[in-house]
């Protein structure tokens, strides 16, 4: 893997560096660990890894790009108690219309593959000239620059005019999809995996149709209910042909075993034992649809869920889930091309480590072939690690430099004697309500790894409601405190059109936005959570069609912008006015319209759920659902659209004094 920076970023100066799939780099506190992993993952530091795809005309491919994903400890592991709620209805319809696209495009999906075998091309070959003649003949504007397409392609364009004639309308097989409808199962399908539909293939409907689980992203409760559900589904149909009731044919023990893997419980649990841990995940009721909360059991009887276990006993059991990847075939797994892991070995106990480094060596880089960088503080981990050199950041000396492990080990314990703890490291902020305070501490831990400071900030709540005495609750608890001899206590509030900060209470984006949640549901990140969770909708609301959720991640700012202006304009209901720009952690800057930045935070969450019924449901399950939503579905995964006030805030918070 090859890095570049060509200029200055940060404290790094412009290197060139060749590393190897798994690197692990190391360096003492200021070195520029944090700096290097933030830098890959903003695009700052180009990586060969995770390009952005195109053909060989210079469009975009329609191949879905892949982010970079970059965890701390912490975010590595906070999603573990997610609860499960899988619709049945919805997994046997996807089970039932699979089957049928693969029963009645049978021989048309045979006709296609003996065309390339006779043109010696094997299946994952003639699945990409697919795609790109496809693709091609749907996009007019390529065509025009490009009236002459040669090769394979213009021969595949023909046998699919063929093809197409002999197939039946996808209508005939879903019901109530088209254009007056949306695009239903298939059409989602179609439009993911660039294939007309008459070539898709059942494992296509059933699992690629949906968008994709990021591989770090998999939850225990999504995860077990969803094998839960395909368990029901198999047993009802076996219990129907037994009364002679026509059916789909169930599957036997085997052939489930064999196509969707063994029971994730069974797995996770066998992996915990191995591991050392002493509790085991309870498995969903196996003939019950109501939700599963995933909790776990000790030997003693102690219950508990999986958050409420340490920082380190969650990496351990988030390790296990990866491990189970390697066989989950009931899920469209998105596996990164490149995963950053800043000091995510830090609460682990030294037996641990050996097994964190094993599993992202199978895991990860040999099975699902990932790329990884991994810093770390620890000598253990230095000297657990399967190769012979290590990488080491140091002040003064351009990009990371390999070293001997014996060497990296010496660096790391030559301080040991002089180590001290500072209390003044930690800062806590009080905040107007429980849900900012959550809010507020989850961007805090998207955006840590870019802030640089050995400082960090703890965000408390100073009440049990967002009301008009909250900005008063804020100032009056941070005075006490300071009053009486506190140096690490300050407040942060919205700006509400009118607070100013001071040297202990800061204030979010004054003078520009009205609140958190003009952050949060900024116009870029409502679009990009409609296309990455409803892309069926997206003509509907009056998205253009030719863009796509790739497209957006890309953050091409041409794109972001025509987007961004038709989420105020349906907001707020006429075209945008008076703009100001707005730029965002990543680089990108657009203009967005002053008067939805400026509106009421409660205003502007109900006019959200107006204009995209969608989150309609998220508004109404209480405060804080459609922001957190937000957080943990975009900017957790894609920092770079994280507004520039809130790493402001944070760092002005770190500076102050």
């Amino acid at each position: 893997m090859k890095l570049t920076l060509s200029k200055k970023c940060a404290s790094l100066s412009p290197f060139e560096a060749n590393l190897p799939t798994f690197t692990l780099v190391t360096g003492l506190n200021g070195s520029g660990k944090s700096q290097l992993l933030s830098g890959i993952s903003s695009g700052s530091i180009f990586n060969d890894v995770s390009p952005v795809p195109s053909d060989r005309f210079g469009s975009p491919a329609p191949e879905y790009r892949t982010p970079i994903a970059l965890f701390t400890a912490e975010s590595f592991s906070g999603h573990l108690s997610q609860r499960g709620t899988d619709d049945f209805n919805g997994l046997a319809r996807r089970e039932r219309i699979g089957r049928k696209v693969a029963l009645t495009f049978k021989q048309i999906r045979e006709e296609w593959v003996a065309w390339g075998r006779s043109r010696g091309l094997d299946t994952d070959e003639l699945k990409k000239i697919t795609i790109r003649a496809h693709y091609h003949s749907r996009e007019k504007s390529v065509i025009a620059r490009h009236p002459v397409i040669e090769g394979p392609e213009t021969e595949i364009l023909l046998l699919l005019s063929d093809l197409q004639a002999k197939a039946v309308p996808k209508e005939t097989i879903e019901p109530n999809t088209g254009p007056d409808f949306g695009n239903g199962l298939i059409g989602n399908a179609e439009g993911r995996l660039g294939l007309p539909y008459f070539l898709l293939s059942e494992e296509d409907i059933t699992h690629k149709a949906l968008d994709p689980t990021p591989f770090f992203r998999s939850s225990i409760g999504p995860l077990f209910t969803r094998y839960r559900n395909l368990q029901l589904l198999n047993l009802m149909r076996r219990l129907q042909q037994e009364e002679g009731e026509e059916t789909e044919l169930p599957l036997t023990p085997d052939a489930f075993n064999e196509r969707y893997g063994p029971a994730p419980w069974k797995v996770v649990n066998d992996t915990l034992r191995q591991l050392g841990v002493d509790a085991t995940i309870a498995s969903p009721s196996p003939t019950e649809f109501d939700e599963y909360i995933p909790v776990m059991t000790t030997q003693d009887g102690a219950v508990f869920p999986p958050d409420a276990m340490s920082t380190g006993e969650r990496v351990i059991l988030n390790l296990a889930l990866c491990g189970y990847q390697v066989g989950n075939t009931s899920e469209n797994i998105e596996p990164s091309k490149l995963v950053l892991l800043d000091e995510v070995d830090a609460p682990l106990h030294p037996a641990m480590v050996k097994i964190y480094l094993d599993i992202i060596d199978t895991v990860l880089v040999r099975h699902f072939h990932m790329h990884v960088i991994a810093t770390t503080h620890s000598p253990s981990t230095v000297a657990l690690f399967p190769g012979d050199t290590v990488y080491v950041m140091k002040k003064g000396v351009s990009g990371p430099q390999p070293v001997a492990k014996s060497e990296a080990i010496a660096d790391l314990v030559s301080g040991v004697p002089t180590l001290s703890v500072a209390l003044e490291d930690r800062r806590q902020v009080f905040a107007e309500s429980p849900v900012e305070a959550n809010n507020l501490d989850q961007l805090y831990q998207i955006l840590r790894p870019t802030l640089k400071s050995p400082i960090s900030l703890q965000f408390i709540a100073t009440g049990s409601k967002h009301d008009n005495s909250s900005r008063d609750n804020v100032q009056r608890i941070v005075r006490s405190l300071v009053d009486a001899g506190n140096k690490t206590a300050f407040g942060l509030i919205d700006w509400d059109l009118k607070n100013i900060p001071t040297d202990r209470v800061k204030v979010l984006a004054p003078g520009r936005r009205y609140a958190l949640e003009n952050l949060i549901l900024d116009p870029l990140i409502i679009a990009l959570a409609i296309y990455r969770k409803h892309p069926d909708v997206t003509d509907y609301y009056g998205f253009d069609e030719s863009t796509s959720f790739t497209d957006l991640w890309r953050l091409d700012p041409t794109i972001c912008q025509s987007t961004a202006d038709k989420v105020t304009e349906r907001v707020l209901g006429s075209a945008p006015e008076k703009c100001v720009e707005c730029r965002y952690c990543g680089g990108l800057t657009l203009q967005i319209d002053d008067r939805y930045l400026r509106m009421n935070a409660h205003k502007l969450e109900s006019d959200v759920a107006r204009a995209f019924p969608v989150f309609d449901s998220l508004t109404r399950g209480g405060s804080g659902k459609l922001t957190n939503h937000m957080i943990e579905l975009i900017l957790r995964e894609l920092p770079a659209v994280v507004p520039l006030e809130v790493s402001e805030a944070f760092l002005s918070l770190i500076h102050a004094r």
